[in-house]
């Protein structure tokens, strides 16, 4: 049986970044077909095409409280940019999900406890760091 545990899962991506300024634009980026570096954290993550998603497979039990990071260089303008991830909720935990450029942990977002049985289990929450600087040719990372 294949079980995905969900702090592992970024279904984000989109990775949407809306620009700061007057005139917003968009630039979304998506898991499994734009971040191509995915074996660069603890353990490796993997592409679940059923769920358009990025995993790691729980069911390696060492797994399970590992990060795994998925890479991307931006290639937008220079500027400040709110970053939207898009994630699976989980039932059974409260998955840590952090944000890099250049290596460096520049934000890092918890997701709620849903708890056992709940019929929000494995539906997309989105979260959004404010104001993350973003220079073109940042090498940009999630880890979860």
């Amino acid at each position: 049986m294949k079980k995905i545990l969900l702090p592992l899962v970024i279904s984000a991506l989109p990775l949407a970044c809306a620009h700061i300024d007057r005139q917003p634009a968009t630039i979304s980026l998506k898991a499994i077909e734009d971040f191509s570096i995915l074996d660069q954290g603890d353990v490796p993550y993997y592409k679940d095409t059923d769920r358009n998603a990025l995993a790691i497979d729980a069911r390696i039990v060492e797994n399970r409280n590992l990060f795994a990071q998925a890479t991307s260089t931006f290639e937008g303008k220079s500027g400040l940019y709110d970053v939207t991830i898009t994630i699976m909720t989980e039932e059974d935990g409260e998955p840590i999900y952090r944000l890099l450029r250049n290596d460096k942990n520049v934000a890092v977002f918890k997701a709620p406890y849903i708890g056992p049985g709940s019929d929000k289990d494995l539906k997309p929450m989105t979260h959004t760091w404010p104001k993350i600087e973003l220079k073109q040719g940042d090498k940009i990372a999630i880890e979860s």
